[in-house]
């Protein structure tokens, strides 16, 4: 069975961030053979978003500045794959990550009723905001920069 999975990033200003997460998602997806279509979603930015998400995808949509859910919707729409990850654009996936979707993956499709995610991994030279919120949640909080869900859900 062949995984295929469409990959939804909202990028604002995500200029010294956006490298790393495409390329994360890439490289992983490459690794295992996962047939990733990857969509960035650039929301109004004012820096260099786009222009470096070009480097990684060709599926690069700029909008006017809009909610997240806007951007993450317009990202749907222009998706093709029954399975949806929506990462934010500071965030990388890790071999764990693709390795727990190969695991997942013939459930997901027999079962295209779910929705799933994962905390943030707080990096070592994190934002203040991730030293000081993310490091702090709890395992029971599905965070927004990282879910999995079916077209069907969605």
């Amino acid at each position: 069975m062949s995984t295929n999975i469409s990959f939804i990033i909202p990028a604002f200003n995500e200029s010294r961030d956006i490298a790393s997460c495409l390329g994360a998602i890439r490289n992983n997806c490459e690794q295992k053979n996962i047939q990733a279509e990857i969509i960035v979603v650039n929301n109004g930015s004012e820096d260099n978003t786009a222009k470096i998400a070009t480097e990684f995808t060709e599926n690069v949509i700029t909008i006017e500045r809009a909610s997240v859910s806007t951007a993450r919707n317009i990202g749907v729409e222009h998706s093709h794959h029954d399975i949806i990850a929506f990462i934010d654009g500071d965030v990388e996936i890790t071999e764990e990550w693709t390795e727990t979707l190969l695991t997942l993956y013939p459930r997901l499709m027999e079962n295209k009723r779910f929705l799933t995610g994962c905390q943030y991994i707080v990096r070592p030279n994190g934002s203040r905001l991730e030293r000081h919120w993310f490091q702090n949640l709890k395992d029971k909080l599905l965070n927004g920069g990282n879910i999995i869900t079916s077209r069907q859900v969605f």
